[in-house]
């Protein structure tokens, strides 16, 4: 029988068990402080920590007199489990074995589960009261000798015999002795018995837990003495992320450090390469970001005697792998590293150890997940049916096209299904931002901005400043978000922050750079394309935002007549990009004007700022605002 089956079937059924207790803590450890407070505990105790198990480890300060405070009863009896370290000298103190005591007494009445740990002791030493267990009790009957404590002596030691007659994990015996690892095997066991290892896939993640499974078997878990990358590929919309999101989530708990590196090539086209490692090293170590001041490759070299799991979610270029995971010896022996792609052949050449084609959906699979944004989970009725299989047909088994064509046909009639799906006819099959298109199209004009400024501007950004300028521009955001949500064209991250697909981003580029006159460069975030169109000075009216953020090792450097013609600009960040000269000119529709090293004292005489609402100008030259004062009734 494993330990975890032992562990769980722990609970005394001789006793009655108060059914549901409230926990306020999942694990409570007694230990002989002298022994193994700043050793085996302080490990154990971090690595709980760590894996968010929330332990309670007394303090010394709460063991005053010869009674158990109140603070400590408490917590013994609001925790869920009680690991036991038995060392040396556990039973020397009165105090450890009048918490045992307690311990035994909530696993038999409360339902609370024991797990014994036996640190330099072998368990039958515990349970006969043997060696220095025996002469510990010899030295408790001669201090009790008269006295009326002296019937707590056969509750110790029974108490005693009791706790190491259940299956536990002894420390020398386990592991060849490497106490690491036997932390992480009690850490695990504790994770399991708490639900949260090996987490179900979500049920409206249609056909991707045989695509889990699959992957975890290439990763190949039960040999330590290796790494391995495994290469997750398809075309985009397919499922690439969800699945190494769905594998991540199952595994991160067995390796001794993880880190999910979202969106790599959007974070390093914006961001450069510095960023992704600095996440990398601070969630693999456990280090505060506030330490990452020491040489990177320092410490990417602790990282080869780490056990961890990292993923690279949408990587494309040889650059991003070289620097984040060039070679298998960067990682400590067990290590598994996950890279998702759309580029099979960038996988060949880092030789990864396999690869993993994610094929679309079928038929049957497609039609359930279409069917749950299509019918919110019911089934289609009449003409509905043929029309739903038709659609299905045209989405080529992607789950994002299958999830934005649902959501948009939610609640339409048959004229407009019957319209719609005309149109995703006369797109190519495997034109997935065609047919995406149309989904966008289809928005209201607000609901549409909110859609492109986000894509454009605000992907991964916090709802709440974002929302803030939305609000600015007059956008509606209150019930556009909303509509953007139940489209499956956004959602909101667990951090609070605007996420999209980047296929549906890709397919908001696309209409910025090439759709429709009013969307056609209506919005700037590449510096290339900023540069081409500030120097054609071609087109330059109809753009409404302009963020420009470059690297420190990459400024532009722009003359004072670049935002000249921009008369319907809204908003301007500009960050690290060198001019020469103060602008000699700034539109008045600008609502959303900030500056890093705003290059004049003032701003332009003929700049109005009327609209203004948001306005920050730091590190820069500015001395006062206008030669003259202005009257700005908006601005925050």
């Amino acid at each position: 029988m494993d330990i975890e089956d032992n562990v769980s079937s722990s609970h005394s059924t001789r006793h009655e068990i108060t059914p549901h207790p409230h926990w306020s803590y999942d694990v409570f450890l007694s230990f002989r402080g002298e022994d193994t407070r700043k050793s085996f505990v302080d490990h154990l105790y971090t690595s709980l920590h760590e894996k968010g198990i929330h332990a309670f480890r007394d303090d010394v300060e709460l063991r005053r007199g010869k009674s158990i405070s109140p603070e400590l009863l408490n917590a013994i009896e609001k925790s869920r489990f009680a690991v036991v370290i038995f060392s040396k000298n556990y039973a020397d103190s009165w105090w450890c074995l009048e918490e045992l005591t307690k311990i035994i007494e909530c696993n038999k009445q409360r339902g609370q589960t024991l797990i014994p740990v036996f640190y330099s002791v072998a368990p039958s030493v515990v349970r006969k009261q043997e060696e220095s267990y025996g002469e510990a009790f010899a030295k408790h009957e001669e201090n009790l000798k008269g006295s009326d404590e002296r019937n707590k002596i056969q509750r110790w030691r029974d108490a005693l015999k009791d706790a190491a007659s259940i299956s536990g994990f002894d420390v020398q015996h386990m592991e060849d002795g490497h106490e690491s690892r036997c932390i992480r095997q009690i850490a695990l066991t504790i994770l399991k018995r708490l639900g949260r290892v090996r987490p179900k896939v979500a049920d409206h993640l249609v056909g991707i837990e045989p695509h889990v499974q699959n992957v975890i078997s290439m990763m190949n878990l039960h040999s330590e003495a290796d790494v391995r990358i495994i290469g997750i590929w398809g075309m985009g919309g397919i499922g690439k992320s969800t699945i190494a999101r769905a594998v991540f989530d199952q595994l991160q708990e067995e390796f001794e450090g993880s880190c999910f590196l979202d969106n790599v090539r959007e974070v390093s086209t914006k961001s450069g390469l510095q960023p992704l490692s600095e996440k990398m090293i601070s969630d693999t170590l456990k280090e505060s970001k506030d330490n990452l001041y020491t040489s990177t490759s320092f410490l990417m070299s602790r990282l080869s005697y780490k056990r961890v799991m990292v993923v690279l979610d949408d990587v494309d270029n040889d650059e991003q792998i070289d620097y984040l995971a060039g070679k298998h010896e960067w990682f400590g022996a067990g290590s598994r590293i996950i890279i998702t792609t759309r580029n099979r052949q960038l996988l060949l050449s880092h030789g990864v150890d396999h690869v993993y084609e994610v094929s679309p959906l079928g038929s049957n699979e497609a039609l359930m997940l279409f069917n749950k944004f299509a019918f919110k989970g019911g089934e289609p009725e009449g003409d509905f049916s043929d029309l739903a299989l038709q659609v299905v047909q045209c989405a080529w088994g992607l789950p994002l096209a299958l999830k934005v064509l649902g959501s948009f046909l939610h609640k339409r009639s048959k004229a407009e299904w019957k319209s719609e799906l005309k149109r995703l006819k006369e797109i190519p099959h495997d034109d997935v931002i065609g047919k995406l298109k149309l989904s966008i199209d289809a928005l209201s004009d607000l609901d549409k901005q909110i859609l492109l400024d986000i894509a454009c501007f605000f992907k991964a950004k916090r709802r709440e400043p974002v929302t803030r300028k939305l609000l600015a521009f007059g956008f509606k955001p209150e019930i556009g978000v909303p509509v953007l949500i139940q489209r499956s064209l956004l959602s909101i991250s667990d951090d609070d922050r605007f996420q999209m697909h980047d296929l549906v981003q890709e397919t908001a580029w696309y209409m910025v750079r090439h759709g429709h006159p009013r969307e056609k460069f209506s919005r700037l975030w590449v510096p290339d394309d900023i540069c081409d169109v500030m120097s054609k000075k071609s087109g330059t009216g109809a753009i409404e935002g302009i963020i420009l953020a470059y690297s420190e090792k990459q400024k532009m450097n722009l003359g004072s007549q670049a935002l000249n013609g921009m008369e319907n600009l809204r908003l301007l960040k500009i960050q690290n990009a060198y001019f020469r000269k103060g602008p000699s000119y700034l539109p008045n529709e600008l609502q959303w004007l900030s500056w890093h090293n705003f290059p004049s004292t003032s701003l332009p005489q003929d700049f109005a700022g009327e609209k203004l609402v948001g306005l920050k100008l730091i590190h820069g030259q500015i001395s006062q605002l206008w030669p003259e004062d202005k009257l700005l009734q908006r601005v925050n």
